[in-house]
């Protein structure tokens, strides 16, 4: 029974992952702008590079990578205990690296879908 919950909260977490990601992108890199504001953000540089929207349009795919790897996760529940928990736990705790507070919502959801299904593992 509790692989259903991990598949469930893995699936569910991978697509907030991916809207979260392609919203940041629409966002930063293609110009959306909320209520006509002009939205500031400050990007350290990162290898030597230093362009906010290289640096954050790199960020958000990531995001979106770790998004996949969630819906991946919760497919192989059923199959695969091990691996379906590593592909939800991995990408949880990366993305807090990348996001902190706003990935806190989706990585509890990926975490909490990791430790249910490796917990139901034989």
């Amino acid at each position: 029974m509790q692989r259903k919950e991990g598949r469930a909260l893995g699936i569910a977490g991978g697509i907030l992952a991916i809207i979260a990601g392609a919203y940041m992108i629409a966002v930063t890199v293609g110009g959306l702008r909320i209520g006509g504001g002009v939205i500031m953000y400050g990007v350290p540089s990162v290898f030597g590079i230093s362009d906010p929207e290289i640096i954050m349009s790199g960020f958000c795919l990531l995001i979106m990578i770790f998004g996949a790897m969630g819906i991946a996760g919760g497919i192989y529940a059923e199959k695969n205990q091990q691996l379906a928990g590593i592909l939800m736990i991995i990408p949880a705790i990366a993305g807090f690296a990348l996001l902190s507070v706003m990935w806190a919502p989706i990585g509890a959801m990926l975490i909490l879908g990791g430790v249910l299904t490796l917990s139901s593992g034989k």
